[in-house]
C-alpha cells in the first residue's frame, strides 16, 4: 500500500508541476534573450578544444601583448632602415615589418575569436583586399628571405601596403567612400577637373 501510494503522489505531483515547467521555460527564453542581446566573446567548439575559455580581461590582455610585439618588431625594422638603404637593410626591414603585420593581426583574434575574425575578414565588402593582403604578406616575406632583387621587394611591400590600407579602412563606417571623396578633392583632383571640363564640352556640342 505504501508503494502504491508513493506511486500515486508521483504521479499527481508530475501532474501539478506541469505549471513550473511551464513558467522555467518562458524564464529560461528571456535568460536567451537577454544572453544573446549582451557582447559575447565565444569561441566555436572547435577552437574550446584548442584552448581554454578566455575572460575579458584576458583577451584585453592577448591582443595588447600581439599588438605591442608586433608595433616593436616594425620599429625595430625601421631603426635598421635609418642605419644605411642598402639591400641588407631593406630585407632585415621587410622580414620585421612583415612578421610584425602577422603578430598584430592575429592578435585582434584575442578580441573577436577566430571565427568571428575570419566572418568578418572574407566578408563580401572586404574579401578582395583580405585575399590581397594575405597573399602579399607572404609574397613580399617569401620575397625578402629569398633576397632576390630589391626593386621587386619594395614593390610586392607597395602592393602589400597599399592593400592593408584598404582592408583597415573598411573596418571603418564609410572609411572608404571617406577616403575616396578626399582624393577627389586633393591628389585626384586635376583628373577629376579634367574629366568635368570634358564631359561638358561634349555636352555643350551636343
Amino acid at each position: 500500500e505504501d508503494k502504491l501510494n508513493v506511486g500515486k503522489k508521483k504521479e499527481g505531483s508530475s501532474f501539478s508541476d506541469l505549471n513550473p515547467l511551464r513558467k522555467k521555460t518562458v524564464t529560461e527564453k528571456i535568460a536567451d534573450k537577454a544572453k544573446s542581446a549582451a557582447p559575447s566573446f565565444g569561441e566555436p567548439s572547435a577552437f574550446e578544444k584548442c584552448c581554454p575559455k578566455l575572460t575579458f580581461k584576458q583577451r584585453i590582455i592577448g591582443f595588447a601583448s600581439c599588438a605591442g610585439l608586433g608595433w616593436l618588431l616594425s620599429l625595430i625594422g625601421t631603426m635598421v632602415l635609418m642605419g644605411g638603404v642598402t639591400a641588407a637593410n631593406l630585407n632585415t626591414f621587410v622580414i620585421l615589418y612583415v612578421l610584425g603585420n602577422i603578430i598584430v593581426l592575429s592578435g585582434t583574434g584575442f578580441l573577436l575569436g577566430p571565427k568571428k575574425q575570419c566572418t568578418k575578414m572574407w566578408d563580401p565588402t572586404r574579401r578582395i583586399a583580405t585575399a590581397v593582403y594575405l597573399i602579399m604578406l607572404i609574397v613580399v616575406l617569401s620575397l625578402a628571405i629569398a633576397k632576390v632583387n630589391i626593386w621587386i621587394v619594395l614593390f610586392a611591400l607597395l602592393v602589400e601596403i597599399c592593400a592593408a590600407f584598404w582592408y583597415s579602412i573598411s573596418f571603418i563606417p564609410f572609411g572608404r567612400k571617406m577616403f575616396i571623396g578626399c582624393m577627389k578633392k586633393t591628389v585626384c583632383k586635376p583628373c577629376a577637373d579634367l574629366h568635368a571640363e570634358s564631359s561638358g564640352g561634349g555636352g555643350g556640342k551636343g
